[in-house]
């Protein structure tokens, strides 16, 4: 009897250094991917605030003036430059937040937000909460790629084609949602 309680004793010990160890290397692992994530985002959190201190630099006056000579040509006039930035000053967390998921806004927002003089702390925690997410998205999906066989190439097409579609469909809607707000209101009228 007591041989028994002793070996159960033995294999318990054993079992909980074999989870202990498990767990272990799973911290481990975990630890692993956590820097591998850091440096993604550190690099654009780096690049926003650089641009950031840039639209300082340069100053409400001298990053109007582009837009007022050269606006048309990008088909932003400039009194709609100018309701975009007052929006952007009422939502400057959120729209900052946002800007993160889209690739071309994430680049020249954070030149407008610091030549609008907007707070640099939530714009930086916003660029940050962001940049983690988007990162994260990638860095799981390379993950759970890892050993799977798959042609990366082909995959990364494919998640290329569904951030260009759900970025095309993104700004059809912010285009066209007033004519699908007018239909939806005047058929419940």
């Amino acid at each position: 009897m007591v041989d028994g309680v002793l070996d159960e004793v033995r294999h318990g010990a054993l079992d909980c250094r074999a989870v202990a160890a498990h767990g272990e290397l799973v911290l481990r692992r975990l630890e692993r991917h956590l820097v591998a994530g850091r440096e993604p985002t550190f690099g654009s959190m780096t690049g926003c605030m650089f641009w950031y201190a840039m639209g300082r630099w340069l100053g409400p006056a001298r990053a109007d003036a582009p837009v007022g000579r050269f606006g048309r040509y990008m088909l932003l006039r400039h009194a709609t430059y100018a309701g975009l930035a007052r929006a952007y000053r009422r939502n400057h967390v959120r729209a900052s937040l946002v800007a993160q998921f889209v690739p071309t806004v994430r680049n020249y927002l954070p030149v407008l937000a610091g030549a609008l003089r907007l707070p640099a702390l939530p714009f930086a925690l916003a660029t940050l909460l962001g940049a983690t997410i988007w990162n994260s998205g990638f860095l799981i999906a390379g993950y759970s790629m890892r050993d799977s066989g798959h042609d990366l190439l082909a995959v990364a097409f494919r998640i290329i084609v569904i951030v260009v579609l759900l970025e095309m469909t993104a700004l059809l809607w912010l285009r066209y949602r007033h004519l699908w707000w007018s239909r939806f209101g005047s058929a419940r009228g």
